[in-house]
């Protein structure tokens, strides 16, 4: 049975007559609809302190708030996780990652983007091409002012 977007499928064991069997789902459906739906705030917008890897220096917050919209019959358990981009830097505000939430069925129910509390500095391979790029020009002007000196 369907009503206001809502699907029900109501399975009745043990009745020894289809009549029975038949109340029974009324029964169900009658009190699976009456149920209001509820609104659980799972994570306030803003809300802070999230870091890849306990990185402290590279700390993120939520942009929006985590809401979850069910039925209490329905309610199921949920599993957060944080999933970050991966970047070298991040600008402040710039989104580095989600936070997901997902049913016990593992489908996302909810999400909402991590965004840097302030600038990430880069210190992955990039800083260390241009650290060895700069040690091989002073070390190109050494040999060149050798030359030169002639």
């Amino acid at each position: 049975m369907e009503k206001n977007g809502r699907r029900l499928i109501a399975v009745t064991l043990g009745c020894e007559k289809s009549s029975e069997r038949f109340e029974d789902a009324i029964h169900l459906f009658e009190a699976a609809f009456r149920e209001e739906e509820q609104k659980r705030l799972l994570f306030a917008k803003g809300q802070g302190g999230f870091s890849p890897k306990g990185d402290e220096s590279r700390r993120a917050k939520l942009k929006e708030d985590v809401e979850l919209r069910y039925f209490p019959s329905e309610e199921s358990e949920l599993k957060a996780k944080l999933i970050w981009h991966k970047l070298k830097s991040a600008s402040k505000g710039a989104q580095v990652g989600k936070l997901v939430v997902e049913n016990a069925s593992g489908v996302e129910v909810a999400s909402t983007p991590l965004i840097a509390e302030k600038r990430w500095k880069g210190n992955g391979p990039s800083q260390l091409v241009w650290w060895l790029l700069g040690l091989a020009i002073f070390a190109g002007g050494i040999k060149l002012r050798k030359v030169f000196q002639r």
